[in-house]
């Protein structure tokens, strides 16, 4: 009640433009602090989604590079070119992939690790090049040339040794299979250096090639038939020449185990601990940004339901005060002049200190109440004096001259009452004129007010749209996700594959294993067989004991390929657990998407809701302008009426004139009488 005494001391149009202007400001606020969160919240999305594509790139570069690199170990095995061709790919792949990652980085130590794993890829891929050319050189002088050697040696030696038999020169014929025997040694100690090899294993070669080319003197020292003469020489000059040679396959085959396992094992360690630097980061990186969109995400939804409770508030108790201070009083006065139009004057007349349009309406009404009361007054005092005259008739003639007096002043009084009257009934007309022009001035504002409240409306349906694309973009990140997930679910399987091929490959090096074991003992038994067959058995001994120690040398090699098989085997097993770390990083992602999604949702419906509080605005604004048209009418009735007390006042004046004549009339008549 005393806040609506307040208000009653402002315009109706000052309490309209007030009560609209606090709720507008709020719904502005509103509207600004949520635009605001949904922008950083758009923002921290977009970065996620870099770094988080950004990781996928560095695990796919990681998983491309280990599977050139096994390319590369493969081919300085084998030297099948199908495999160089495909590490060729491999790094084409990662310099494609390289660049935007570069790109996209914006973080300066991330940035710094990309570069060198750039660097260091190119060092690895020239490295592959220079084994790629040692491991073709080698092939062409251990498969060519030395090959080519030892098979021109073997023959020259076969056919010294069927001509001396055909002549019957057996001890030449003997010299010249141990010689065989040496050569032998010899290509068998060449071969097993290929296949594994080492300082030692050159100088085991040189050795055997010395005791070779030291056998082959008493060869030739022996013969003395020109042509087995003239094979024996060359086959001197083929032993210096295969020695020579094989010093060139030496220097090629250490530096391809040089490149393989030192030079480009060092380098993929390093790109593994940059690689691993980079993603561990990338991984802080994304859940700082998680803790960030969140709470940005968080802090924007409650100050927006704040304040659009606030706003609701505000605007509810504001409508309901306003309208109070303006229809209680608006009806009070409508009932206050249906009762004084039907006869009560005893009613009184509310709102007429209020200092608004209503307070001056009800002073007017006061004014007419007044009146109305006022010319009761005199006609019943006319009537009083009349009876009064009828109860002196005997003395009508003693107070003819006093009636004449009275009825002179009577006339007087009412001439002056019906000026009052005159004055009072211009002035209500003008008041009502006053506050029905006021009235159109209200209602006026109040349209505009309508307008306004429809365009924030709209405003708030456009937010809404915005909101709704943004909940689809979001949806469209989260499938992106899942394609992602699925990808690393794919890459897990190949893995768990390729560890369960490591593990057939263990059993096959065991079952060589074995066989070598059974060799080494098929060996040693006809070793002691060659012992027991004395001199006869020497060459088949020379030979059982080189096949035995091939056979130890397969077993120890066949053992070393299994830990090597075992080392891939926890390589695919930790390649595995990187994978199932990064699905699950992944899924987060997808997870936080998806939690956005929902924080978006809301908004939207926050916005939906704002937009419902505006359209009731509107309505209650609407009826506002009904009320001030119903004022407005009132106003308009009580000029109306007014202008009837004008005319019933003349009238009275007219009839009071014609009274003075028939009071005139009347006394002469007496005096006559």
């Amino acid at each position: 009640m005393a806040f609506q005494q307040f208000l009653s001391r402002f315009t109706v149009k000052a309490r309209i433009f007030l009560g609209f202007g606090l709720v507008l400001a709020l719904l502005a606020v509103v509207a600004i602090i949520g635009a605001s969160g949904l922008s950083t919240g758009t923002d921290q999305v977009v970065k996620y989604a870099k770094v988080g594509d950004n990781a996928v790139r560095v695990a796919v570069m990681v998983g491309t590079f280990n599977e050139a690199r096994r390319n590369a170990r493969v081919y300085s095995e084998t030297g099948e070119a199908v495999y160089a061709t495909k590490a060729r790919e491999l790094f084409d792949n990662i310099r494609k992939t390289l660049p935007q990652a570069i790109a996209e980085t914006i973080d300066p130590t991330r940035l710094e690790n990309l570069k060198k794993i750039g660097a260091q890829l190119e060092g690895y891929s020239a490295n592959f090049e220079k084994v790629v050319e040692t491991y073709t050189l080698r092939d062409k002088l251990a498969n060519q040339q030395l090959a080519g050697m030892g098979r021109k040696a073997t023959e020259d030696l076969a056919s010294i040794a069927h001509s001396a038999m055909a002549d019957g020169d057996f001890e030449a014929a003997a010299i010249t299979g141990q010689v065989e025997q040496a050569l032998m040694a010899t290509r068998l100690q060449v071969a097993r250096f290929l296949m594994q090899p080492s300082d030692k294993g050159a100088q085991d070669v040189k050795a055997q090639l010395d005791r070779f080319m030291t056998a082959m003197h008493p060869l030739e020292d022996r013969l003395r038939n020109p042509t087995r003469k003239r094979l024996a020489k060359e086959t001197s000059e083929l032993a210096l020449t295969y020695k020579e040679t094989f010093g060139q396959v030496i220097a090629a085959t250490l530096a391809l185990d040089n490149l393989i396992n030192n030079v480009m094992r060092d380098e993929a360690r390093d790109i593994a601990k940059l690689a691993e630097d980079t993603r561990n980061s990338q991984m802080a990186a994304l859940d700082a940004m998680e803790a960030d969109t969140v709470g940005s995400l968080k802090g924007a939804t409650i100050s927006g339901l704040i304040l659009s409770c606030t706003a609701f508030a505000v605007g509810l108790v504001l409508a309901f005060l306003i309208a109070g201070s303006i229809v209680k009083p608006v009806q009070a006065m409508t009932d206050t002049m249906s009762q004084l139009a039907a006869g009560n004057k005893s009613v009184a007349i509310p709102a007429t200190e209020n200092k608004d349009e209503i307070g001056e309406m009800a002073r007017a009404v006061q004014v007419f109440k007044d009146g109305l009361i006022r010319a009761e007054q005199l006609e019943a005092e006319a009537r009083a004096e009349q009876e009064r005259e009828v109860g002196r008739g005997r003395k009508r003639e003693l107070l003819t001259a006093d009636f004449d007096v009275m009825i002179r002043r009577v006339i007087t009084k009412v001439d002056t009452t019906v000026q009052s009257v005159h004055s009072t009934s211009t002035s209500l007309h003008a008041a009502a004129e006053q506050t029905s022009r006021q009235s159109a001035a209200v209602a006026a504002a109040a349209e505009e007010a309508t307008a306004n409240i429809q365009t924030v409306a709209s405003a708030a349906e456009e937010l809404g749209a915005s909101t709704h694309e943004i909940s689809r973009r979001v949806q469209d990140t989260t499938r992106i996700t899942q394609e992602a997930v699925d990808g690393v679910h794919t890459a897990d399987s190949t893995v768990e594959g390729l560890s369960a091929a490591a593990v057939k490959i263990g059993e096959i090096v065991s079952l060589i294993n074995d066989i070598a074991s059974q060799t080494n003992l098929l060996a040693l038994n006809a070793t002691i067989e060659a012992a027991r067959a004395g001199e006869a058995g020497k060459g088949f001994a020379v030979v059982a004991n080189e096949v035995k120690h091939l056979a130890t040398q397969t077993a120890k090699a066949t053992s070393e390929i299994a830990e090597q098989i075992s080392g891939i085997q926890a390589t695919t097993q930790s390649a595995v657990n990187a994978i199932k770390t990064v699905g699950t990083a992944i899924g987060r992602v997808d997870e936080v998407v998806s939690s956005i999604a929902a924080a978006v949702e809301e908004q939207n419906a926050a916005t939906q809701e704002i937009v419902r509080n505006v359209q009731e605005a509107a309505n209650g604004n609407h009826e506002v302008t009904s009320n001030i048209s119903e004022v407005s009418s009132a106003a308009h009735l009580t000029g109306e009426m007014a202008s009837n007390m004008y005319k019933v006042a003349e009238e009275l004046e007219e009839a009071g004139t014609s009274l003075g004549k028939h009071v005139d009339t009347f006394l002469n008549s007496v005096k006559a009488v």
